[in-house]
């Protein structure tokens, strides 16, 4: 592992290598039962794609501990995942960011009701109107919001993690 000594106690990094000798024992004897070895080098080359992957490696600030870009990323995609309200998807607009984090935050009135030239449905209004005012979501300018400009996962968690800070 690569983390500082003392981070993880005693109980809890032998509670992990069980689980992880438990779960290997029966991966393996589920490959040996099974009748398509055809899939062994395909586990082999998505093994070593892993690996490769891990070798990206950065450090994680105030923890004497470093992770993978590969943990980094299902860390987000986890976050992300569990943040989001029931029946929607991830945001990828600033729009569809707008409505998220508003739903987040259970729907909460703007203080002022700003007009968007590029938002035309008024309960999206509202939502846009909240996100900007709590600086969650920036505005192309005055009037437009720049409804359709993508945002990328790092904007959506940073701005989840700010609505939840506020929740709070």
């Amino acid at each position: 592992m690569h983390m500082a000594d003392g981070f993880i106690s005693p109980a809890v990094g032998c509670t992990m290598w069980a689980a992880s000798a438990a779960i290997t024992t029966l991966c393996a004897r589920k490959v040996r039962q099974e009748k398509e070895m055809r899939l062994v080098p395909l586990m082999g080359v998505l093994g070593a794609f892993i690996f490769a992957c891990q070798m990206l490696n950065f450090t994680i600030p105030g923890t004497g501990s470093s992770g993978h870009i590969g943990g980094g990323i299902l860390l987000a995609h986890s976050y992300i995942q569990n943040n989001l309200p029931e029946g929607f998807a991830v945001p990828e607009t600033r729009q569809e960011l707008a409505v998220v984090l508003w739903n987040m935050a259970g729907k909460p009135e703007p203080a002022s009701q700003q007009t968007y030239t590029d938002v035309q449905d008024e309960e999206v209004l509202k939502a846009v109107c909240w996100a900007v005012e709590n600086e969650l979501v920036t505005p192309e300018t005055e009037s437009t919001l720049g409804a359709d400009v993508r945002v990328n996962r790092l904007q959506v968690i940073g701005a989840m993690y700010q609505t939840n800070k506020r929740k709070k």
